[in-house]
């Protein structure tokens, strides 16, 4: 019993932290995030992304919101603390938000102060707010730190303030960043144009809350048509079909199909290993129910009513599922702060997030408790009735008459505890084949040729900022080259096996006719030392010259499932495509000309 408890109560747990449990935020129940559907069909990051004009529009005129504040993604820069030698600038995660951000999440701070409306403006003094776990980890704690100046960017900025304790900001997923600015000083943060004048540049995450007595679908629809007025005064032809609001948990989409299907499939294996304890405990107690007969038949004779027996059996199954309820609880605890643990430093060593914290809630709350004692008496329920009802009819006179005899026949001729035992079996059976596929499966996953060098190609993290020159860029490879344990060195915009760039495309044939792929094409932007670095070898034509790279030239290397996809019966050297690069429908045409072996860059399932 405790260790069914426990895994219900671990894998409770875990749905909960992920998909459930709310930010720590003032009124987290009544916090929402804002997702767009876009008539292009774009899915991903870019459906919670906005342009900071959208997010002005739907704060001033949206009259079912209240609260609406936004939030960046987390951006990497080079900064000085206060203190630090001038050249020894580390690279800080910043996140850049609005300035209700603090006054609609929290209340009160740690240390010094947050945000004020303000600091918002154009020409505003430069301020940022230190998030806690890196005022505790950077600079131990120390309150001083508050008033003094640190340099971020080249830019300098006053510490203002410490977040509080429990906040770890909105990011989905949960990456603490190491301080908070605001828009006033996003051009130093983040060079590339000032974000309150690009209507195009949707880096912003936008949370929000109803209005009282407003209901979500009438917010979604007073968006929906706020958002379609300000497309078309932009003359932009993506239009949105639709805008929906879902609880801020501390992870994005997690009312997606495919974590839908990975959650169900995850309770359905818990359920079934629950299934067979219940049954072996079902068992049990008819095993232990028929060697209390004759204590059950003298309660008969002795004037106790079939009620009260049945009362007392059920009772004392509800308190052996409660114990088994309970301590499954008190290991779930130990063993979710172990996974916890273990999990966050996982994720922290990854070399694509650099070192930046990580929030995971896994820790049970009352939801786990209730779901825990729910579960405990159903299962006692369910799986004890019948054995409650089954002894509690008892015939005093035979029992005590014949009990040997009587309790024998009985066990013999239980065809519930046969069923039983068969289920044990099947699902059991059911479940070890489905391990021995899943073993099968990893070590065919371990052995399988991703179409590129996996043995001595390494990542480097490197911190280039928003917008690094080609002219930094060259010099940094030209600085790897020179060492003698490297014999490579490319640029890819993804890592592989760390995703791709999905984007519309539209495939042109030779006879004029085109086929629009309205999911998007899976593609990444390389360097053209990259498929000589990642041993991906071309089947025909060529890779890009370093003139064209220079250039952006609009030319392009296709996979040989994509020649066999868009050309199966002409020459693919030679013909065009069609891009929508930023999403915005401003398509740039690109030629064909060469064709790469397969290579699996986002998972080992595609190409």
């Amino acid at each position: 019993m405790p260790q069914k408890s426990w895994l219900h109560c671990s894998g409770g747990a875990a749905y909960n932290g992920v998909a459930l449990k709310s930010l720590p935020v003032r009124d987290a129940h009544g916090l929402f995030r804002i997702q767009q559907y876009l008539a292009s069909g774009t899915t991903g990051d870019a459906q919670f992304f906005f342009s900071w004009p959208q997010y002005s529009d739907f704060r001033d005129h949206c009259r079912s919101l209240s609260d609406v504040i936004a939030a960046s993604r987390l951006i990497p820069v080079p900064a000085n603390l206060p203190g630090d030698a001038p050249n020894t600038a580390t690279t800080l995660y910043a996140q850049i938000v609005s300035a209700n951000y603090f006054p609609s999440l929290v209340k009160g701070s740690a240390a010094g102060r947050l945000f004020i409306a303000d600091e918002n403006d154009p020409g505003a003094e430069p301020v940022v707010v230190l998030s806690y776990p890196f005022w505790q980890k950077a600079l131990r704690g120390d309150s001083s730190i508050v008033g003094k100046t640190m340099k971020v960017n080249g830019t300098f900025a006053t510490i203002v303030g410490v977040a509080p304790r429990e906040f770890i900001g909105t990011g989905a997923p949960p990456l603490v960043p190491d301080f908070w600015a605001p828009i006033s000083i996003q051009p130093n943060i983040a060079p590339g144009g000032a974000w309150v004048h690009g209507p195009d540049n949707a880096q912003l995450q936008l949370l929000a809350r109803l209005q009282p007595g407003i209901a979500r679908s009438q917010a979604e629809s007073e968006l929906l048509i706020f958002d379609e007025q300000w497309r078309n005064a932009r003359h932009l032809e993506d239009k949105t079909i639709a805008v929906s609001l879902w609880p801020a948990t501390f992870f994005g989409d997690t009312n997606s199909l495919w974590f839908r299907g990975v959650i169900i499939l995850l309770m359905a294996v818990i359920g079934l290993v629950l299934l067979i304890v219940c049954a072996n405990l079902t068992n049990m107690l008819m095993a232990r129910g028929n060697m209390r007969r004759h204590e059950i038949a003298v309660r008969r004779a002795l004037g106790a009513s079939r009620t009260r027996l049945l009362r007392q059996l059920l009772t004392e199954y509800l308190v052996l599922a409660l114990i088994g309820g309970g301590l499954g609880l008190l290991l779930s605890l130990w063993t979710s702060r172990l996974l916890q643990v273990t999990l966050t430093q996982m994720v922290e060593s990854l070399p694509m997030l650099g070192g930046v914290a990580f929030a995971l809630p896994l820790s049970p709350d009352y939801r786990v408790v209730a779901y825990t004692l729910l579960l405990s008496l159903l299962t006692a329920m369910a799986f004890g009735l019948y054995p409650a009802l089954q002894f509690s009819q008892t015939d005093a006179g035979n029992a005590l008459k014949d009990e040997t005899a009587t309790s024998g026949q009985q066990v013999g001729r239980s065809r519930l505890r046969n069923f039983l035992v068969g289920s044990q079996f099947a699902v059991s059976l059911f479940l070890l084949i489905c391990a021995g596929l899943l073993i099968q499966g990893l070590r065919r996953s371990l052995s399988v040729d991703p179409g590129f060098e996996t043995r001595r190609v390494f990542t480097v993290a490197l911190n280039a900022g928003p917008n690094p020159s080609q002219t930094f860029q060259r010099r940094i490879m030209d600085r790897l080259r020179a060492s003698p344990s490297v014999a490579s060195v490319a640029i890819s915009f993804k890592a592989p096996g760390t995703g791709t760039y999905t984007r519309p495309l539209i495939v042109e044939g030779s006879r004029g006719s085109q086929q629009v792929l309205s999911g998007g094409s899976l593609g990444t932007i390389v360097s053209p030392d990259y498929f000589r670095t990642m041993s991906v070898s071309i089947l025909r034509g060529r890779i890009f010259t370093e003139q064209e790279a220079g250039t952006s030239a609009p030319v392009t290397v296709i996979s040989e499932a994509s020649a066999r996809m868009f050309w199966p019966h002409e020459d693919p050297i030679g013909q065009h495509i069609k891009l929508d690069l930023k999403g915005d429908n401003n398509w740039r045409e690109y030629q064909v000309i060469g064709i790469a072996r397969d290579a699996r860059n986002t998972m080992l399932a595609l190409i």
